[in-house]
């Protein structure tokens, strides 16, 4: 974009450096035709000889004159095309960095609730690692009571075994 804008800005300058240039090639063009219809009066009034050289001369130089001047014209409208050629891409680039920001806004705001969505999930993510804890360690307790009642249930049985014999051995 600012390489555009700088491809402008010096196209721009030559365009109006070269039309100063044509309107001094225009202004130095009039001055010699003035100079020439003098020149063309002295001719014609048959007091110098040596003025028909001269006028030649300013003839010719003047009609180079025309010449470049023609040349800087079309060379200045050729830049004026290339001028509205940079304007209009610089449009179109500026339409697409209007574009690429809207992508951007849109996306860092799909970002952002991915972020806070992540933030939830590893709340809960937590949270459930916390629960796993607390079930782990209420099975260790379960598994300790189990073992506690096992140990509980053999000694029953071992004193109901006892009693029962004993039972048995008195009625003997």
């Amino acid at each position: 974009l600012s390489e555009l804008q700088r491809r402008e800005g010096a196209l721009r300058q030559e365009l109006a450096e070269r039309e100063r240039h044509g309107e001094e090639q225009a202004a130095r063009a009039a001055q010699l035709e003035r100079e020439l219809a003098a020149l063309r009066r002295q001719r014609h009034a048959g007091e110098h000889e040596t003025v028909r050289p001269l006028a030649d001369a300013l003839e010719a130089a003047a009609e180079r004159h025309g010449a470049e001047r023609t040349r800087l014209e079309a060379a200045a409208e050729r830049h004026r095309g290339e001028c509205d050629r940079l304007e209009v891409e610089l449009r179109r680039a500026l339409r697409a960095s209007e574009d690429l920001q809207g992508q951007h806004m849109r996306l860092e705001s799909s970002v952002q609730n991915h972020v806070q969505r992540n933030a939830v999930l590893e709340g809960k993510h937590a949270q459930l690692e916390a629960s796993e804890r607390v079930n782990a360690s209420r099975l260790a307790d379960l598994e300790s009571l189990c073992i506690q009642l096992e140990t509980s249930e053999q000694h029953h049985a071992a004193r109901h075994a006892e009693l029962r014999r004993l039972r048995t051995g008195s009625q003997v």
